[in-house]
């Protein structure tokens, strides 16, 4: 005789696959995080970042050109303190060619001493300093040891 109480019997199937609600949380989770990104990328103090890491580029660039063309390869702060320049020089002090100009147009200051590097990769012991206009950005500094080495450091918070 049959159970009649008998619990009838589900088949289920186990799908592979994201509900709704799982995809909408991770898309939720990803807008949030690039919003977050986003706010941080246009920063100001990202921009000065980036563009302390773009003068420490120019001066190890100053380092191999001087190697290369065996001259003194100068990095020099513009008057305005908004840029700097790269210059090969002769041993008279006279510029040679000019290898790049950098200006931020008042964006940026530049503060420190002209750094030159002679044919052997040695430089004068120096620093240029970076900061944002304003104060509530960071300031960053960028050193040269008589060896030629070139290092960035964020001195300000």
């Amino acid at each position: 005789m049959p159970n009649k109480h008998k619990i009838s019997e589900h088949k289920y199937t186990h799908e592979k696959g994201f509900t709704l609600i799982e995809l909408m949380v991770v898309v939720v989770i990803i807008a949030v995080v690039a919003g977050l990104t986003l706010g941080e990328i246009n920063s100001d103090s990202y921009q000065l970042k980036s563009r302390a890491h773009t003068l420490k580029a120019h001066m190890m660039q100053a380092k191999l050109e001087a190697v290369k063309n065996d001259l003194n390869v100068r990095v020099v702060i513009n008057g305005t303190n908004d840029g700097y320049g790269i210059e090969s020089i002769d041993s008279a002090g006279n510029v040679v060619t000019t290898i790049a100009t950098v200006r931020y147009a008042n964006k940026f200051t530049f503060t420190g001493n002209n750094t030159t590097f002679s044919p052997r990769g040695t430089a004068n012991s120096n620093s240029i300093t970076i900061v944002g206009k304003g104060n509530t950005n960071p300031e960053y500094t960028i050193f040269v040891n008589n060896i030629g080495r070139v290092r960035l450091e964020k001195t300000k918070n």
